[in-house]
């Protein structure tokens, strides 16, 4: 049974509120209708992976386990068709405890050794690139026994801590891996939960607006009255108006 959270007027709520926002902000607000016991705060801390692996979660109960999508292959130019399951792009999550001060984390590569946290969407919405991302998750640097700065940490360094970030936390960075039938060309295209999700939930939006849309001219009722209505009443009401 769908939580009372996911009705539909909440789930209208939140895509209306998300239309003009970041895309990490339609995150945390989705999550924060789901599961309204945890504020957007605790979800922005929360590392990548939990948080995609929880959108997924909710994809599934609002949409079901199916995924369906497209890709176009990089060697022919051929559109080929994708089927998945939600199971077959579920990962295991960290099993650090997230904050601001975890630094649980080690890697050691050059004569450097960094500790450092797992990113999450609060560092998503104030770094402007990689290396600024990178730094608000370095948590100390060392090299030959002293501190040093993390801005200085060479490319043999910076490889093996990103490999490292993608290792601890693989929901975050999830790859696909594709062969293409016409020419059988091997790739990898990443999965975007969060993208996929919107794009559904845009489509579920439009199509309710619509049904608002005739039921509203055919018997003069109000949006809310329509949109508290479970689906398959709206469908019969639809159905007696030949919608």
């Amino acid at each position: 049974m769908m939580r009372s959270s996911l009705n539909s007027t909440n789930l209208l709520n939140a895509w209306e509120e998300g239309v003009s926002s970041h895309p990490v902000r339609r995150a945390l607000l989705l999550l924060r209708m789901a599961w309204p016991a945890r504020s957007e705060e605790d979800w922005a801390r929360a590392p990548i992976g939990e948080r995609d692996g929880s959108l997924l979660s909710l994809r599934e109960e609002l949409f079901g386990t199916s995924l369906d999508s497209v890709a176009d292959c990089p060697k022919c130019g051929k559109q080929i068709e994708l089927s998945f399951n939600a199971n077959d792009i579920r990962l295991a999550t960290p099993t650090l405890q997230h904050g601001d001060d975890e630094s649980g984390l080690l890697v050691e590569a050059a004569g450097y050794k960094v500790r450092f946290r797992l990113p999450n969407s609060a560092d998503l919405l104030k770094a402007p690139d990689r290396e600024a991302l990178l730094n608000r998750c370095i948590s100390a640097v060392f090299h030959q026994g002293e501190i040093v700065d993390s801005m200085t940490l060479p490319n043999d360094v910076i490889g093996p801590l990103i490999e490292q970030m993608q290792k601890s936390d693989p929901q975050a960075d999830l790859q696909i891996a594709l062969t293409c039938p016409y020419c059988s060309n091997a790739w990898s295209i990443p999965v975007d939960i969060l993208s996929y999700l919107w794009s559904e939930l845009e489509d579920w939006a439009r199509r309710l607006f619509l049904e608002v849309h005739t039921l509203a001219s055919a018997y003069g009722w109000k949006e809310s009255d329509i949109v508290a209505m479970s689906p398959q009443r709206r469908r019969f009401y639809l159905d007696m108006v030949g919608a």
